[in-house]
């Protein structure tokens, strides 16, 4: 199929910041919506805004600050399970430690174990058939092939294991404190429509955009940041003693910049290997990009790795440099990580909390040291993540 993809941060701008135009559409986000629904990350632009209002307050200051316990505990079981010399399968020690985070902080008590660990798998299968997916032609998805059967019982398994949860906290629901993610779904209001409330079947899409979400993209980022320092032995030590000096690693603001040689490492990470290498948007109406014309359902793509490793906005782009984000904004169009516009990603201060506690509870404890002098090579699926990584660890002293 014809594809446009923009390569500048001008166009990138453009395209991001007119999502009435170039709307959320193409083989990507199509099978985005056989688990997503149409959530806040999937949905069109004609309702995108008044989701975007109900799912924003599970993400406030005051309920990111919640959900800060969790993670510290998460990251201190994830650093807690290695032994001295211990070669780590990396993506499996981080997709463990983000799932299970995402799990707790979404249901807290609301599943049970084996609920639980149903999830996790159906999940899995659900990331490893996505790329397939998207490139099957018209109509060979619903061949009775076994992959095609067993993407669809993960999808539908999820689904199930989701809308049992909503169902328990309906008949049994928690305090208005808020305690988790999907609490504070349930009882957010429409600030244009103090009646307007998400419907079960939104809740279940949006529970799923937050288990999708929050689990792959950001353990292949982690797993990408352990690589990097553990090839930069100096920015450990680094980082071991800003930590040393810091009783903690976050801004009072959750997620925002505080200054840290912890969140300039995490955003270097992001800029080298940004999990999401491909994102698509559908053409609504006559457009033109560049002085080129669009026609109406053409499909314009985006990457962030041209933009991320261009020498004219970031020198020696291919070098991991973190103090390179010291006192620096990035140009707009230029850090894609999270997107950009009306649709930028509404969890990304939740992400950046999440990949700083692991690195924080890692690095004061283990020495991180590659094995072997190949890189590894990035594996082609929902995101970019490193294929069998494995890194020892060595107890710090």
């Amino acid at each position: 199929m014809p594809v446009i993809v923009v390569c500048t941060p001008e166009l990138a701008q453009q395209v991001l910041r007119d999502d009435r135009t170039f709307d959320k559409g193409g083989p990507f986000f199509d099978r985005m919506r056989d688990l997503l629904g149409e959530a806040v990350a999937t949905c069109p632009h004609s309702k995108h805004r008044r989701l975007r209002r109900l799912v924003q307050p599970a993400f406030r200051d005051e309920q990111l600050r919640r959900y800060r316990p969790v993670m510290r505990a998460e990251a201190e079981r994830l650093a807690d399970g290695w032994s001295d010399g211990q070669r780590i399968d990396v993506m499996a020690a981080t997709m463990t430690y983000t799932t299970r985070l995402a799990l707790r902080t979404l249901f807290s008590v609301s599943l049970t174990e084996e609920r639980l660990t149903a999830a996790v798998a159906d999940i899995e299968t659900w990331v490893a058939g996505v790329p397939l997916q998207m490139l099957l032609p018209p109509g060979a998805d619903r061949l009775p092939l076994p992959a095609n059967r067993h993407y669809r019982d993960a999808v539908a398994g999820l689904r199930a294991t989701i809308a049992s949860a909503v169902e328990e906290r309906r008949r049994h629901p928690l305090d208005t404190r808020e305690p988790d993610l999907l609490s504070s779904m349930i009882i957010a209001q429409d600030s244009e429509d103090r009646s307007g409330r998400l419907s079960d079947t939104e809740l279940i899409d949006h529970a799923a955009t937050f288990l999708a979400a929050g689990t792959e993209t950001s353990a292949t980022a982690l797993a990408w940041m352990f690589h990097l320092i553990a090839l930069h032995p100096q920015v450990q030590r680094d980082l071991r003693t800003e930590l040393a000096g810091r009783e903690d690693c976050a801004a009072d603001r959750p997620g925002h910049d505080d200054g840290s040689l912890c969140h300039r490492v995490v955003l270097e990470a992001l800029r080298l290997h940004a999990p999401a290498w491909l994102l698509t948007r559908t053409v609504t109406e006559h457009a033109i990009l560049n002085g080129i014309p669009l026609e109406e359902g053409a499909t314009v793509a985006y990457s962030a790795y041209p933009l991320h490793r261009n020498a004219a906005y970031f020198p020696d782009p291919h070098a991991f440099r973190p103090d390179r984000w010291t006192d620096r904004t990035p140009q707009p169009g230029t850090f894609l990580t999270f997107g950009g516009g009306p649709r930028s990603c509404v969890g990304h201060r939740f992400a950046m909390l999440e990949l700083t506690a692991a690195l924080r509870a890692v690095v004061a404890a283990w020495e991180l040291q590659p094995l072997g002098a190949r890189p590894p090579r990035p594996r082609l699926g929902a995101t970019l993540a490193p294929d069998g990584l494995r890194l020892r660890v060595r107890a710090c002293t």
